[in-house]
């Protein structure tokens, strides 16, 4: 992985490169060029999955729950569904509804790609599905980050 730091001070780059780091690195750039950055939060890095099987057409059922613990703060990097029919998926947080996406006959697997985005201890992260085909269907969900 190679995730470049820039020193404003004297405009030196330093690229980590695993657990090796070169320094004084002179990035060819002129006034107002602009590098792209990675950055890297530390923490624990967390995975939470879970199923539900045979779920009712028509029915919102809740796939997954997960509280941020007392002291922490989870910096959430992507929440994935998939399932075995269309369905409809609702990222809450806090009871709220903060992104949907459906899935299609050519898509079953989706990712909600989130960039910096850091919960708060205490703060409730949902993930809900509705289907509305004729048959029962499986679905699963994976929230993926870092605790801090």
């Amino acid at each position: 992985m190679f995730s470049p730091n820039i020193d404003d001070r004297e405009r030196d780059c330093f690229a980590y490169i695993q657990d090796l780091t070169v320094k004084n690195v002179r990035p060819l750039m002129d006034d107002g060029d602009s590098l792209p950055v990675h950055i890297v939060i530390g923490g624990t890095s967390k995975i939470f999955f879970n199923e539900v099987l045979s779920v009712a057409s028509g029915s919102v059922t809740e796939i997954i729950s997960y509280t941020v613990p007392a002291g922490k703060l989870f910096s959430l990097n992507s929440v994935d569904v998939s399932g075995s029919n269309l369905a409809s998926y609702k990222v809450k947080l806090n009871g709220i509804v903060i992104m949907v996406k459906r899935s299609w006959w050519t898509r079953f697997n989706l990712t909600f790609g989130f960039t910096l985005f850091e919960l708060q201890a205490g703060d409730i992260l949902t993930v809900d599905v509705t289907h509305n085909r004729p048959t029962s269907a499986d679905f699963e969900c994976s929230i993926i980050g870092s605790e801090l």
